[in-house]
């Protein structure tokens, strides 16, 4: 990438993260009028903790946020009827039945922000909302963010769900971030991460991020499979792999249920 690319999107991002710092303070606003708890997560995390402003760049389309399930449905009403906001998809006539989506507008800027209710399908891994919240730290008012060990177990399961179609070149980066986190513990981290189901998987790309980045990783034990998936990937290159084999040897067998998961693209495909 050559200097003036590399200043055009490093201007780009610093520009998004100032937009979406706005936005956050707006939804504040929003959800003390309401009287709901949320989450800042992934980017918006990033963003809410002040993290966004070590990395160069970073990917994000959108703005996601999380609530507790028995506030779904008026944070979904609220926002909608909103006069800056654009309804896109609500959660119960959505795929996924757990996000609700809309643009909102600030400035001359549309926004697209998600509210979930949980992180994906509990078929595909499992990380209760109920369980983060209560182990979330305040971020000041009704706003909640998951404790250093739940922003890195965030990430790496959304990293899961997008596995077999990309690996971000900052992901490592962001990794160490999240690592670097005051009050970041291992122990807590690793016995959250037993439950979730595919603690394989989360094992694999922090082997991937401690040969990348020389930073020193603490693992409970050693997982012979995906010893060698990384070798496999390290060897050939995650770009080089066919989508087939990431996803019948990367994906596929950390899956909580994977007929279910089949069976919903189906039942989607064909309404």
């Amino acid at each position: 990438m050559n200097s003036d690319l590399k200043n055009n999107t490093n201007t780009f991002w610093q520009l998004r993260c100032f937009v979406f710092e706005e936005l956050l303070s707006e939804l504040e606003n929003h959800f003390t009028t309401i009287n709901a708890e949320y989450m800042p997560i992934k980017g918006a995390y990033l963003i809410a903790t002040g993290l966004s402003g070590s990395m160069r760049f970073r990917q994000m389309a959108d703005l996601d946020i999380l609530v507790k399930e028995c506030d779904m449905e008026r944070c979904s009403q609220y926002f909608f009827s909103l006069p800056q906001s654009t309804p896109r998809t609500y959660y119960k006539e959505n795929y996924r039945p757990y996000e609700t989506q809309f643009s909102y507008k600030i400035g001359n800027y549309h926004a697209a922000v998600e509210i979930h209710s949980q992180l994906n399908f509990p078929e595909r891994f499992v990380l209760p909302t109920e369980e983060l919240f209560s182990r979330a730290v305040s971020g000041g008012g009704l706003r909640k963010l998951p404790c250093p060990e739940d922003s890195l177990l965030i990430f790496l399961t959304h990293a899961f769900t997008h596995f077999f179609l990309e690996f971000r070149e900052t992901n490592f980066e962001e990794i160490g971030l999240l690592l670097a986190q005051k009050g970041f513990c291992w122990e807590k981290f690793w016995a959250s991460c037993q439950k979730t189901g595919i603690v394989g998987f989360i094992y694999m790309v922090l082997r991937l991020f401690e040969e990348n980045t020389k930073v020193l990783v603490q693992f409970p034990k050693r997982y012979w499979y995906e010893e060698i998936q990384v070798r496999i990937i390290r060897r050939f290159g995650y770009q080089a792999l066919p989508r087939w084999y990431k996803r019948l040897f990367c994906e596929l067998p950390y899956i909580k249920k994977p007929l279910s998961m089949v069976l919903r693209k189906f039942e989607s495909r064909s309404t």
